[in-house]
């Protein structure tokens, strides 16, 4: 198991970039980069960006399906990223003493995350509600 930490802030720079080529195979690699020893800090942004650029209503349902499959897998790869527990306190004191940008990238609350994924289960395209499920059987069997 491979560590190389500057590979997730490039794939964040890589895939917030706008339209790139070849994204799936991208978010492929970036699937294939996780694994287990990886600290879920630097998981965060990652999923962030793929989060922004992939999973909103302005995109395609084929896009979004896409996303929710790759979070889901990284998740899966990474069981530590779903049990990270940030306070409030925490994320303040991180705030005040780095600044917004910093803390921006390095925490997530990964329970509204969840339900958020979760809540695409009723949306109107098949492929959307198909990933959806799967994140939710993803959760239910994790947690």
């Amino acid at each position: 198991q491979l560590m190389v930490l500057p590979l997730y802030p490039y794939l964040q720079r890589y895939l917030g970039g706008g339209h790139q080529r070849d994204v799936t195979s991208v978010l492929c690699y970036a699937v294939q980069a996780c694994h287990a020893a990886l600290p879920p800090e630097e998981l965060f942004g990652l999923l962030k960006v793929i989060a922004t650029n992939f999973i909103t209503e302005r995109c395609s349902g084929e896009t979004m399906a896409v996303g929710i499959n790759a979070v889901r897998s990284i998740c899966a790869r990474v069981p530590s990223i779903m049990s990270v527990t940030t306070s409030n306190a925490e994320i303040d004191s991180k705030s005040r003493t780095a600044g917004d940008a910093s803390t921006s990238s390095s925490t997530i609350d990964m329970e509204a995350f969840a339900r958020d994924l979760v809540g695409y289960i009723k949306h109107r395209d098949r492929s959307v509600c198909i990933a959806a499920r799967g994140w939710l059987n993803f959760v239910r069997e994790v947690h």
